[in-house]
């Protein structure tokens, strides 16, 4: 999967995954931090980060069997 130079929004990711689930977000420590959610789709969790410092643009994405712990 290549996605250089595309920027997925937050708004589109939860407009397309709506049962997505916010896991973590910035406490205000660092620029660094990450929004992160999760969605399920067929055993499969997807978990995307957008970094604070650019909030709209997905900086990670992450495969995982659902059950596994992230």
């Amino acid at each position: 999967m290549n996605v250089s130079g595309v920027c997925l929004s937050r708004k589109q990711f939860v407009g397309r995954y709506s049962d997505a689930t916010l896991m973590s977000f910035p406490h205000g420590h660092s620029s660094e931090e990450t929004y992160q959610y999760r969605t399920v789709i067929d055993g499969v969790a997807i978990i995307s980060e957008f970094k604070e410092k650019s909030r709209d643009c997905m900086s990670a994405v992450k495969i995982q069997h659902a059950n596994e712990a992230s």
